[in-house]
This record gives C-alpha cells, sequence and structure tokens, in this order.
C-alpha cells in the first residue's frame, strides 16, 4: 500500500512538472518567434479568487520591472 501510494505521489508530480516544462518552452519560443518581433511578450499569470490576499502596488511593479529586464528593448 505504501508503495502504491508514493508512485502515485510521484506520477502527479511528474505530470505536473512535464506540463509546466511544456507550458514554458512553448511560451519561450511564441515568444521569440511571434511576438518579440513586433515588441510585444507574452506571460500568462493565475487568478485565484478564493485567495484571502489582496494585489498590492508593489507586486504590480515587480512583474512590471521583471518584465522590462527580460525584455532587449524595454520601451
Amino acid at each position: 500500500m505504501a508503495i502504491s501510494t508514493a508512485m502515485s505521489i510521484g506520477a502527479r508530480s511528474a505530470i505536473e512538472v512535464q506540463g509546466r516544462y511544456k507550458t514554458n518552452t512553448y511560451l519561450d519560443q511564441a515568444n521569440e518567434q511571434l511576438f518579440n518581433p513586433r515588441n510585444l511578450h507574452c506571460v500568462i499569470m493565475t487568478f485565484k479568487p478564493e485567495s484571502s490576499r489582496d494585489v498590492v502596488e508593489g507586486d504590480v511593479n515587480a512583474t512590471k520591472e521583471a518584465l522590462v529586464k527580460s525584455m532587449d528593448t524595454p520601451q
């Protein structure tokens, strides 16, 4: 029973990691080939309505700074 539980947890973790890897790889490729030549950058964000944490201005500014740093031309 312990082996079955461990295998199940391992399989779920591997599926999650593979999904994130494929998503990130696709977005990197789309940004490089489609968006960056048009001076755009695509980022996927999540929204959790059940979260009690409010978005503060610092979070938005930190995201903007990260995007500017990741782009070749910050204009």
